[in-house]
């Protein structure tokens, strides 16, 4: 537990299903497997769920939560939904980490692992004046593009298995329409939109 910080949980786990965590602050977190009691953290917006691992959470001060995993595996899920917006459930693997803005529920920042044979990290950086796709899968490229925008995107998925997505674009509310035809001349794909 960082400083400032504060854990809350039951004193015994014994008599529950689930170890279940809430977190203010900033905590790093070692977890035992027990495939019958998931271990849970949870913040203001978000819940990390560890499959046997080593991994932080920093809900700050600010309106930012980062998780970071160092070892084994997560999965990230937003706690609210929203009609416009795509909920988060995402998988990590170690040294894989995310920044999610809480109030916009949108993802500020994403480091990944690309499991390419050159094996380079990929990234993506939302800042306020742009947005940075470096070496990042394009799987994970269309569902940030999809969460951040609140877009239903369907592709085949041989169609982007095993590519990657380098770009910088311009942060404007309609910045998506460039990036979605960049990504689909450059890798002569079809992304199809779905409006409700």
């Amino acid at each position: 537990l960082y400083p400032n910080s504060e854990v809350k949980f039951s004193s015994d786990f014994t008599t529950i299903s689930a170890r279940e965590i809430q977190l203010k602050g900033k905590a790093k977190f070692t977890v035992a497997k027990d495939k019958t009691k998931p271990f849970r953290v949870h913040t203001a917006d978000l819940t990390t769920t560890a499959l046997g691992t080593v991994f932080s959470v920093e809900e700050g001060g600010s309106a930012v939560t980062k998780i970071k995993l160092y070892e084994g595996r997560i999965e990230v899920k937003s706690n609210q939904h929203s009609e416009n917006k795509q909920a988060l459930n995402l998988q990590f693997q170690p040294n894989e980490e995310i920044s999610i803005d809480r109030k916009l529920q949108q993802i500020i920042a994403e480091t990944r692992v690309n499991t390419s044979q050159s094996s380079k990290r990929g990234s993506y950086l939302k800042t306020s004046g742009q947005l940075i796709f470096k070496n990042l899968p394009l799987q994970d490229v269309l569902h940030i593009i999809s969460h951040n925008y609140g877009l239903k995107l369907s592709v085949e998925p041989k169609d982007i298995q095993n590519k990657y997505y380098s770009g910088t674009y311009k942060n404007t509310a309609s910045a998506y329409v460039n990036m979605l035809a960049d990504i689909q001349a450059l890798h002569k794909i079809t992304i199809h939109v779905h409006t409700e």
